[in-house]
Protein backbone atom coordinates (compact mmCIF):
# COMPACT_ATOMS: atom_id res chain seq x y z
CA UNK A 1 0.00 0.00 0.00
CA UNK A 2 1.55 3.29 -1.12
CA UNK A 3 1.10 6.33 1.10
CA UNK A 4 2.16 9.94 1.55
CA UNK A 5 3.12 11.96 4.63
CA UNK A 6 1.70 15.49 4.99
CA UNK A 7 3.59 18.10 7.07
CA UNK A 8 3.32 21.87 7.43
CA UNK A 9 6.15 23.99 8.84
CA UNK A 10 6.11 27.67 9.83
CA UNK A 11 8.33 30.39 11.32
CA UNK A 12 7.88 29.46 15.00
CA UNK A 13 9.11 25.90 14.50
CA UNK A 14 12.56 25.22 15.93
CA UNK A 15 15.14 23.75 13.50
CA UNK A 16 16.31 21.11 16.01
CA UNK A 17 12.75 19.92 16.59
CA UNK A 18 12.08 19.86 12.84
CA UNK A 19 15.24 17.79 12.27
CA UNK A 20 14.14 15.27 14.90
CA UNK A 21 10.66 15.06 13.37
CA UNK A 22 11.81 14.38 9.81
CA UNK A 23 14.55 12.02 10.99
CA UNK A 24 11.83 9.93 12.64
CA UNK A 25 10.29 9.60 9.16
CA UNK A 26 13.59 8.53 7.62
CA UNK A 27 14.04 5.93 10.39
CA UNK A 28 10.71 4.20 9.78
CA UNK A 29 10.62 0.43 9.27
CA UNK A 30 8.11 1.13 6.48
CA UNK A 31 9.07 4.23 4.51
CA UNK A 32 6.47 6.49 2.87
CA UNK A 33 6.43 6.81 -0.90
CA UNK A 34 6.58 10.59 -0.62
CA UNK A 35 6.51 13.45 1.88
CA UNK A 36 4.50 16.57 1.02
CA UNK A 37 6.06 19.45 2.97
CA UNK A 38 4.37 22.86 3.04
CA UNK A 39 6.23 25.94 4.21
CA UNK A 40 3.47 28.13 5.62
CA UNK A 41 4.96 31.59 5.11
CA UNK A 42 8.50 32.95 5.38
CA UNK A 43 10.81 31.21 7.88
CA UNK A 44 14.24 32.00 9.33
CA UNK A 45 17.64 31.11 7.92
CA UNK A 46 18.32 28.14 10.22
CA UNK A 47 14.92 26.57 9.61
CA UNK A 48 15.34 27.09 5.86
CA UNK A 49 18.65 25.24 6.05
CA UNK A 50 17.01 22.35 7.92
CA UNK A 51 14.25 22.23 5.30
CA UNK A 52 16.81 22.18 2.46
CA UNK A 53 18.70 19.31 4.09
CA UNK A 54 15.52 17.27 4.31
CA UNK A 55 14.48 18.04 0.73
CA UNK A 56 17.87 16.79 -0.48
CA UNK A 57 17.81 13.55 1.52
CA UNK A 58 18.48 10.32 -0.39
CA UNK A 59 15.92 8.14 1.41
CA UNK A 60 12.43 9.50 0.61
CA UNK A 61 11.04 11.75 -2.09
CA UNK A 62 9.96 15.21 -0.84
CA UNK A 63 7.46 17.46 -2.60
CA UNK A 64 8.08 20.97 -1.30
CA UNK A 65 5.48 23.75 -1.48
CA UNK A 66 6.34 27.32 -0.49
CA UNK A 67 3.61 29.74 0.58
CA UNK A 68 4.74 33.37 0.67
CA UNK A 69 2.28 34.28 3.42
CA UNK A 70 1.20 32.40 6.54
CA UNK A 71 -2.30 31.03 5.90
CA UNK A 72 -2.74 28.86 8.99
CA UNK A 73 -2.61 25.11 9.46
CA UNK A 74 -6.00 24.26 7.98
CA UNK A 75 -5.44 26.14 4.73
CA UNK A 76 -1.81 24.95 4.45
CA UNK A 77 -2.90 21.31 4.77
CA UNK A 78 -5.73 21.88 2.27
CA UNK A 79 -3.20 23.22 -0.24
CA UNK A 80 -0.83 20.34 0.49
CA UNK A 81 -3.56 17.75 -0.09
CA UNK A 82 -3.75 18.85 -3.73
CA UNK A 83 -0.17 17.62 -4.23
CA UNK A 84 -0.64 14.25 -2.52
CA UNK A 85 -0.10 11.38 -4.99
CA UNK A 86 -1.37 8.36 -3.07
CA UNK A 87 -4.63 7.03 -1.64
CA UNK A 88 -3.50 7.05 2.00
CA UNK A 89 -2.06 10.05 3.84
CA UNK A 90 -0.21 10.09 7.17
CA UNK A 91 -0.16 13.31 9.19
CA UNK A 92 2.71 14.56 11.26
CA UNK A 93 3.54 17.86 12.91
CA UNK A 94 6.93 19.43 12.32
CA UNK A 95 8.09 19.02 15.93
CA UNK A 96 6.79 15.57 16.86
CA UNK A 97 8.57 12.23 16.75
CA UNK A 98 7.03 9.11 15.24
CA UNK A 99 7.80 5.69 16.70
CA UNK A 100 10.03 3.78 14.19
CA UNK A 101 7.30 1.18 13.58
CA UNK A 102 4.40 3.66 13.45
CA UNK A 103 3.71 3.52 9.72
CA UNK A 104 4.23 -0.24 9.51
CA UNK A 105 1.73 -0.89 12.33
CA UNK A 106 -0.92 1.47 10.95
CA UNK A 107 -0.60 0.40 7.32
CA UNK A 108 -0.86 -3.29 8.28
CA UNK A 109 -4.06 -2.48 10.19
CA UNK A 110 -5.49 -0.57 7.24
CA UNK A 111 -4.70 -3.44 4.87
CA UNK A 112 -6.50 -5.82 7.22
CA UNK A 113 -9.48 -3.47 7.63
CA UNK A 114 -9.82 -1.53 4.34
CA UNK A 115 -13.20 -0.01 5.34
CA UNK A 116 -11.47 2.34 7.82
CA UNK A 117 -11.36 5.96 6.64
CA UNK A 118 -9.27 7.42 9.49
CA UNK A 119 -6.93 5.49 11.79
CA UNK A 120 -5.39 7.26 14.78
CA UNK A 121 -3.43 6.11 17.81
CA UNK A 122 -2.65 7.08 21.38
CA UNK A 123 0.21 9.56 21.73
CA UNK A 124 2.90 10.11 24.37
CA UNK A 125 3.14 13.73 25.53
CA UNK A 126 6.54 14.41 27.09
CA UNK A 127 8.03 17.23 29.11
CA UNK A 128 11.81 17.22 28.78
CA UNK A 129 12.29 19.82 31.53
CA UNK A 130 10.56 17.65 34.12
CA UNK A 131 11.56 14.33 32.54
CA UNK A 132 7.94 13.16 32.58
CA UNK A 133 5.48 11.84 30.03
CA UNK A 134 1.77 11.10 29.85
CA UNK A 135 -0.18 8.86 27.51
CA UNK A 136 -3.04 10.71 25.87
CA UNK A 137 -5.80 8.18 25.33
CA UNK A 138 -8.68 8.51 22.91
CA UNK A 139 -11.77 6.30 22.34
CA UNK A 140 -11.17 3.30 20.11
CA UNK A 141 -14.29 2.15 18.25
CA UNK A 142 -16.54 4.22 15.94
CA UNK A 143 -19.49 4.33 18.37
CA UNK A 144 -17.36 5.60 21.27
CA UNK A 145 -15.63 8.09 18.96
CA UNK A 146 -18.96 9.47 17.76
CA UNK A 147 -20.18 9.96 21.34
CA UNK A 148 -16.90 11.49 22.54
CA UNK A 149 -16.80 13.90 19.59
CA UNK A 150 -19.78 15.82 21.00
CA UNK A 151 -17.53 17.10 23.78
CA UNK A 152 -13.90 16.78 22.73
CA UNK A 153 -11.66 15.94 19.80
CA UNK A 154 -11.75 12.13 19.51
CA UNK A 155 -8.57 11.80 17.43
CA UNK A 156 -4.93 12.68 18.00
CA UNK A 157 -4.40 14.55 14.74
CA UNK A 158 -0.62 14.00 14.57
CA UNK A 159 -1.13 10.23 14.70
CA UNK A 160 -3.59 9.67 11.85
CA UNK A 161 -3.42 7.93 8.52
CA UNK A 162 -6.52 8.55 6.42
CA UNK A 163 -8.01 7.80 3.03
CA UNK A 164 -7.54 10.80 0.76
CA UNK A 165 -10.78 10.18 -1.11
CA UNK A 166 -12.85 10.09 2.11
CA UNK A 167 -11.32 13.30 3.45
CA UNK A 168 -12.12 14.96 0.12
CA UNK A 169 -15.65 13.55 0.27
CA UNK A 170 -16.11 15.38 3.60
CA UNK A 171 -14.85 18.67 2.17
CA UNK A 172 -11.26 18.39 3.37
CA UNK A 173 -9.41 20.65 5.77
CA UNK A 174 -10.85 24.11 6.35
CA UNK A 175 -9.55 27.22 8.10
CA UNK A 176 -11.06 26.82 11.58
CA UNK A 177 -8.45 28.15 14.00
CA UNK A 178 -7.42 25.60 16.66
CA UNK A 179 -10.03 23.16 15.40
CA UNK A 180 -9.04 22.26 11.81
CA UNK A 181 -8.88 18.52 12.44
CA UNK A 182 -11.76 18.31 14.95
CA UNK A 183 -14.09 19.91 12.39
CA UNK A 184 -12.91 17.47 9.72
CA UNK A 185 -13.65 14.46 11.95
CA UNK A 186 -17.16 15.78 12.69
CA UNK A 187 -17.83 16.13 8.98
CA UNK A 188 -16.62 12.59 8.34
CA UNK A 189 -18.63 11.16 11.24
CA UNK A 190 -21.75 12.82 9.82
CA UNK A 191 -21.16 10.90 6.57
CA UNK A 192 -20.89 7.60 8.50
CA UNK A 193 -17.27 7.16 7.47
CA UNK A 194 -15.45 4.73 9.74
CA UNK A 195 -12.95 6.19 12.23
CA UNK A 196 -10.91 4.10 14.66
CA UNK A 197 -7.98 4.44 17.05
CA UNK A 198 -5.28 1.92 18.00
CA UNK A 199 -4.53 1.74 21.77
CA UNK A 200 -0.78 2.12 21.30
CA UNK A 201 1.19 5.40 21.63
CA UNK A 202 2.97 5.74 18.28
CA UNK A 203 3.88 9.44 18.30
CA UNK A 204 5.86 11.44 20.89
CA UNK A 205 4.47 14.97 21.26
CA UNK A 206 6.15 17.88 23.03
CA UNK A 207 4.19 19.19 26.00
CA UNK A 208 4.94 21.13 29.19
CA UNK A 209 4.27 24.66 30.39
CA UNK A 210 4.59 26.20 26.93
CA UNK A 211 1.81 23.96 25.63
CA UNK A 212 -0.47 24.87 28.53
CA UNK A 213 0.15 28.61 28.08
CA UNK A 214 -0.75 28.38 24.38
CA UNK A 215 -4.12 26.93 25.34
CA UNK A 216 -5.14 29.73 27.70
CA UNK A 217 -6.49 33.27 27.39
CA UNK A 218 -9.20 35.26 25.63
CA UNK A 219 -7.87 34.75 22.11
CA UNK A 220 -8.08 30.98 22.42
CA UNK A 221 -11.53 31.21 24.00
CA UNK A 222 -12.70 33.32 21.03
CA UNK A 223 -11.64 30.42 18.79
CA UNK A 224 -13.68 28.11 21.03
CA UNK A 225 -16.77 30.32 20.66
CA UNK A 226 -16.42 30.51 16.88
CA UNK A 227 -16.00 26.76 16.51
CA UNK A 228 -18.81 25.62 18.79
CA UNK A 229 -21.16 28.24 17.38
CA UNK A 230 -20.32 26.92 13.91
CA UNK A 231 -20.95 23.26 14.71
CA UNK A 232 -24.15 24.12 16.62
CA UNK A 233 -25.49 26.02 13.61
CA UNK A 234 -24.55 23.10 11.37
CA UNK A 235 -26.39 20.77 13.79
CA UNK A 236 -23.46 18.62 14.82
CA UNK A 237 -24.38 19.32 18.46
CA UNK A 238 -27.55 20.43 20.27
CA UNK A 239 -27.91 23.66 22.26
CA UNK A 240 -27.18 22.30 25.73
CA UNK A 241 -23.94 20.75 24.46
CA UNK A 242 -23.03 24.09 22.88
CA UNK A 243 -23.46 25.77 26.27
CA UNK A 244 -21.72 23.01 28.22
CA UNK A 245 -18.70 22.96 25.92
CA UNK A 246 -18.23 26.71 26.15
CA UNK A 247 -18.64 26.70 29.93
CA UNK A 248 -15.97 24.02 30.33
CA UNK A 249 -13.59 25.79 27.98
CA UNK A 250 -14.14 29.19 29.56
CA UNK A 251 -13.13 27.76 32.92
CA UNK A 252 -10.04 25.96 31.62
CA UNK A 253 -8.87 28.96 29.57
CA UNK A 254 -9.19 31.42 32.46
CA UNK A 255 -8.09 29.60 35.63
CA UNK A 256 -4.39 29.76 36.72
CA UNK A 257 -2.04 27.78 34.48
CA UNK A 258 -0.93 25.41 37.27
CA UNK A 259 -4.53 24.40 37.92
CA UNK A 260 -5.11 24.05 34.16
CA UNK A 261 -2.14 21.69 33.95
CA UNK A 262 -3.44 19.60 36.87
CA UNK A 263 -6.94 19.30 35.37
CA UNK A 264 -5.46 18.46 31.99
CA UNK A 265 -3.53 15.55 33.50
CA UNK A 266 -6.44 14.24 35.57
CA UNK A 267 -9.09 14.41 32.86
CA UNK A 268 -7.24 13.47 29.70
CA UNK A 269 -4.39 11.17 30.66
CA UNK A 270 -3.19 8.43 32.98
Amino acid sequence: MKFSVLIAVYKNDLPDYFNQAVQSILDQTLLPNEVVLIRDGIVGKDLNKAIDNFINNKIVKVKYLELNHNVGLGMALSIGMKSVSYDYVARMDSDDISNPSRFEIQIKHLIEFPNISVLGTYIKEFDTKKNKYYIKKVPLDPYAIKSYAKYRNPINHVSVIFKKIDVEKAGGYESVLSYEDYYLWLKMISLDLRIENIPIPLVDVRAGEALISRRRGWTIFKNDVYFFKKIYREEYIVFYLFCLNLLIRFCTRMIPSKLTALLYKLIRRY
